[in-house]
């Protein structure tokens, strides 16, 4: 079955990040994308994890191949399969910082809900999370709904995490924290707080915008949930 592949490296130059994009015909049995390595240096599994996920959101990538790291990506030209890019796009800081805000459509620094969780948290997100809430509480006027797996809920819970992110207020579901969180969807939410440029994404859509959203770094979603506002 012949489909579109998606083949996405990265380059650096000076400040700017350029993603070279080739569109190919390619066997195979849904859309791919290749990674390079030179831009997945230095970042952690989470980091990685962020930059992926949204690919099948508006995408239509349901596969990722790293180049260098994948057995069948182990070089570029490997992956690209001997030619050459068929088209090349370049994104800048601006084009990123443009969608940045294009997933902010709130004003103001109200907040009612604050969600983590979409794709789920790892072991070491929900420690970090820990750590930051442990002795704090979360503000009456805000919710703070974390989403993980079962598995990973349970190591978190023997480590001590569980209880020091519930007694400062926070919540667990095993479901996908944004579009498949019922509250979205309650009367009187009127923002919703995240580090998920995804869920952001689903958000705005699936609620015809009736939800608005802050789109932020986990550190500031969970300050603002502490504090009762967006700082």
């Amino acid at each position: 079955m012949v489909k579109s592949a998606l083949i996405l490296y990265s380059k650096r130059s000076g400040h700017v990040s350029r993603y070279h994009l080739r569109f190919k015909s390619y066997t195979t049995k849904c859309p791919m994308s290749r990674v390079d390595p030179s831009f997945t240096v230095g970042l952690t599994m989470e980091q990685v994890k962020y930059l992926l996920s949204p690919l099948p959101v508006s995408g239509g990538c349901t596969m990722c191949h790293i180049v260098g790291i994948t057995p069948e990506a182990a070089t570029l030209d490997q992956a690209l399969m001997g030619n050459g890019p068929v088209e090349t796009i370049s994104v800048s800081k601006q084009d990123i910082q443009d969608i940045f805000q294009k997933l902010t459509s709130a004003e103001g620094n109200q907040v009612d809900l604050v969600i983590l969780g979409c794709p789920h948290l790892t072991i070491r997100e929900l420690k970090n999370t820990a750590n930051t809430l442990e002795g704090r509480k979360i503000h009456g006027s805000v919710r703070l709904m974390i989403g993980t797996s079962k598995p990973i809920h349970a190591l978190a819970e023997a480590a001590g995490f569980v209880n020091t992110i519930e007694q400062a207020g926070g919540e667990f579901v095993d479901i996908c924290i944004s579009v498949g969180n019922p509250l979205v969807y309650l009367s009187g939410l009127k923002v919703i707080m995240t580090d998920l440029s995804r869920a952001a994404h689903y958000i705005q859509r699936m609620t015809d915008g009736k939800v608005q959203t802050v789109y932020a770094d986990s550190q500031a979603c969970l300050e603002a949930a502490i504090a009762g506002r967006v700082q």
